[in-house]
């Protein structure tokens, strides 16, 4: 597995509009996914390939940040998409055991990110849910943007 640091901002960008078309059960509002492609480019990241040729196939985006609820510094995982035809390979918790790392290497204490509230029911981002759940993360705020988009707030601590 060859897991790398993105440091181009176009590179980003093109990676994240490459995988949210790849993905559209997870990532289907336009409006959304324009900010996340934006927001790529202005972020870290991390990201996936098999090969150096081969096209991006899985990435994290990820922040520094305050986190007011939870009174500290924090990095928070903005954004990640894996390749549907390398789900449940073993790539997205790769990233995550490498997030999670760097941000122990910083020093920083906690990790956070928000998905889709379980409240929701929608199959895609229960397992989402689930997988953020298998890496200790906890639920600790809920956030109602709108009704049909109830967000939860996740982190865990290092």
């Amino acid at each position: 597995m060859s897991v790398f640091e993105i440091t181009d901002a176009s590179e980003r960008e093109r990676a994240c509009r490459d995988l949210i078309k790849a993905l559209p059960d997870w990532f289907g509002i336009r409006r959304v996914n324009r900010q996340y492609i934006k927001e790529a480019g202005d972020y870290a990241a991390l990201g996936y390939r098999e090969n150096a040729c081969d096209e991006i196939q899985a990435m994290l985006v990820y922040k520094k940040m305050s986190d007011e609820v939870l009174g500290k510094d924090a990095l928070n995982i903005h954004w990640m998409g894996v390749h549907p035809e390398l789900h449940r390979k073993g790539i997205g918790a790769h990233l995550i055991s490498r997030v999670l790392e760097k941000a122990s290497d910083e020093g920083i204490s906690h990790v956070t990110v928000e998905t889709l509230n379980p409240k929701a029911g929608d199959e895609f981002y229960l397992k989402t849910y689930a997988f953020y759940k298998s890496f200790g993360f906890t639920p600790y705020e809920e956030v109602e943007y709108n009704l049909t988009n109830p967000i939860v707030r996740l982190y865990r601590q290092l």
